[in-house]
């Protein structure tokens, strides 16, 4: 597998294209096929050793924490994936040592079962804003997550978010540039509890 990597502290000119082995995949991860990263301040900032203090870098390192690509395997204990899906993630880890930057990145699947119950527990008193990436139960359970004043937004389920008074945005490709619209609703409001 190719990768950008660096084996030393330093500016851009530490980078080079590596061959590396294929990731190993554990039981509650996938194996995806990167098809786009993206590049942040911090991984400069990671880069050239500024975090160091906070950070344990293990050289060869790649960096990158957003991907987006296609699943190529799954761990025995992944059930909410499978070959073949498109996926995209926020893989960052206490450590800096495999990063997105590369042809496969093995990810770590934290949501599924218990999703709500993880959110309730950062976020006792609600969340302020949710962006929904997914629709169905993902966007059903929202109103339980959210803050009295907390809004919703939904780009793949129009009809649930409407449900829940909140927002639908889309992007057409028809147009040489993107249009992106979002349709004016009210704030999302939590469903009465019986």
């Amino acid at each position: 597998m190719k990768a950008v990597t660096y084996s030393s502290y330093g500016g851009p000119e530490v980078l080079e294209v590596s061959e590396l082995p294929e990731p190993k995949v554990g039981p509650d991860s996938v194996l995806i096929n990167v098809k786009a990263a993206s590049v942040n301040p911090v991984d400069w900032k990671i880069r050239e050793g500024y975090l160091e203090p906070v950070l344990d870098v293990f050289f060869p390192a790649i960096s990158g924490w957003d991907v987006a690509g296609v699943v190529e395997r799954t761990g025995p204990a992944v059930s909410a994936f499978a070959a073949g899906d498109e996926v995209i993630g926020y893989v960052r880890e206490d450590v800096v040592r495999r990063g997105t930057f590369a042809e496969q990145v093995a990810a770590p699947v934290t949501y599924g079962e218990g999703l709500a119950e993880r959110v309730r527990t950062l976020a006792p008193n609600g969340v302020n804003a949710v962006l929904d990436l997914v629709g169905g139960e993902a966007l059903r359970t929202t109103p339980e997550l959210l803050a009295d004043a907390g809004r919703v937004v939904s780009i793949t389920d129009g009809e649930g978010v409407a449900k829940l008074d909140g927002k639908y945005a889309f992007v057409h490709s028809r147009w040489r540039r993107p249009l992106t619209r979002i349709a004016r609703t009210r704030k999302a409001t939590p469903a009465a509890k019986s």
